[in-house]
């Protein structure tokens, strides 16, 4: 395999770069987005969330998009669902958020 001349490792090490924050942002706003369920529904923490919500037929979601917080009830595995308030595809399941599926 040939060396990459210095321009094509600056490349490298920005796309990488840009990688990381996105994988960042993604994660804060994912935290964000617990938090908000966590706050509407009336839950302690994230493990009682997880512990009612596991065992629920239609556990909740919640768009996630940066700017709406709506929420509904949706399949466990859901994670491309239909946000009636900005007209997305982005609704995830607190499972699939939490990571659990």
């Amino acid at each position: 395999m040939p060396e990459l001349t210095r321009t094509q490792q600056q490349r490298a090490a920005t796309r990488q770069k840009i990688q990381c924050k996105k994988a960042r942002t993604e994660h804060r706003r994912t935290l964000a987005k617990l938090r908000k369920l966590l706050e509407i529904y009336g839950y302690d923490n994230l493990e009682e969330m997880a512990d009612a919500v596991y065992f629920n037929i239609r556990p909740l979601g919640i768009c996630t998009n940066a700017r709406c917080s709506f929420t509904t009830e949706v399949d466990s595995d859901q994670d491309r669902g239909w946000c009636n308030k900005c007209s997305t595809n982005s609704v995830k399941s607190v499972l699939v958020l939490l990571g659990l599926i």
